[in-house]
C-alpha cells in the first residue's frame, strides 16, 4: 500500500516515539532522563502537528493504522 509522505512521516514519528518511551524507562541518570523527556515531547508535537495537517477521514484511517482511538 502506498502512503502519502505525510503519512510516512507520521508513522515513522511514531516509531521514533515508541523508541523514546521505552529509553525513559531504561534510564536511572536525572539528566539523561530529562533529554529523553524532551525529546519525546518534540517527537510527539511533530507528529501531531503533522496529522494536524491532513483530512479528517485520512487523520481516522492513519490514527486506527498507530492502534489509537478518538475519545
Amino acid at each position: 500500500m502506498m502512503y502519502s509522505p505525510t503519512v510516512t512521516a507520521i508513522m515513522g514519528l511514531n516509531g521514533a516515539h515508541d523508541s523514546a518511551v521505552l529509553q525513559l524507562t531504561k534510564v536511572r541518570c536525572p539528566a539523561k532522563k530529562a533529554e529523553y523527556e524532551r525529546q519525546e515531547l518534540r517527537i510527539m508535537n511533530c507528529l501531531l502537528e503533522l496529522l494536524d495537517t491532513l483530512p479528517n477521514d485520512e487523520k481516522q484511517q492513519v490514527l486506527k493504522a498507530l492502534k489509537v482511538e478518538l475519545q
